[in-house]
């Protein structure tokens, strides 16, 4: 990283977050699309070798969202977190997926066109519920193109979700789930995952 694009981070970092992004050593992210509001509780953190093409959300500013050494986020990716999104390490995340931790609208119809309204200006309610639960993203899982996985769900290590997917309960280690909603459709073989330990010289 030069020293524009170095500025460039310490600015997001310190003036713009306020120190509740952090991003580890040689990764990059497309800056712009990390969304955290100017008063924010929440925190995004990338850690060491992370590609971000897509967008990280701090749903309603209080939201966090972790992503661990090595992994991969797609273009046209977002990911929004109103509780807590944790990916583990070497995840792969292809393009155009949707991962988030809460509804994105009240189901009461009234509650709905208020939050609906405030985004033109109108006061906005001092509580919305959204039903939030976090999402968790064990290491070495790889979610193809298209997935979208809903609240509340915990993927195991090595997993394998297909293209298109919807993830509405959780998935075990070590298996390949496809469809909506999502079904186990094959165990994969102890050979497919990684073992613990040094990876091409990083843990």
């Amino acid at each position: 990283m030069g020293i524009r694009g170095r500025l460039r981070l310490w600015f997001y970092q310190s003036r713009r977050f306020g120190g509740r992004y952090r991003q580890g050593a040689h990764s990059s992210a497309i800056l712009s699309k990390i969304l955290i509001g100017k008063d924010a509780e929440g925190q995004i953190v990338l850690g060491d070798y992370v590609i971000c093409a897509g967008e990280l959300y701090s749903f309603f500013s209080k939201g966090v969202i972790s992503v661990g050494d090595c992994s991969y986020v797609g273009q046209g990716t977002r990911i929004w977190a109103l509780s807590r999104v944790e990916i583990g390490r070497r995840v792969l995340i292809s393009h155009d997926c949707f991962i988030c931790d809460n509804l994105t609208h009240p189901l009461n119809a009234q509650t709905r066109h208020q939050q609906y309204m405030a985004k033109h200006g109108f006061p906005f309610p001092e509580r919305i519920e959204l039903e939030e639960r976090p999402i968790l993203i064990g290491d070495d899982v790889w979610v193809a193109a298209g997935v979208t996985i809903l609240r509340g769900v915990s993927i195991g290590q090595g997993a394998v979700i297909a293209a298109g997917s919807v993830v509405t309960t959780d998935v075990p280690a070590g298996v390949v789930v496809a469809g909506n909603p999502a079904r186990v459709v094959k165990q994969l073989g102890t050979e497919q995952t990684m073992e613990r330990g040094v990876v091409n010289g990083i843990a």
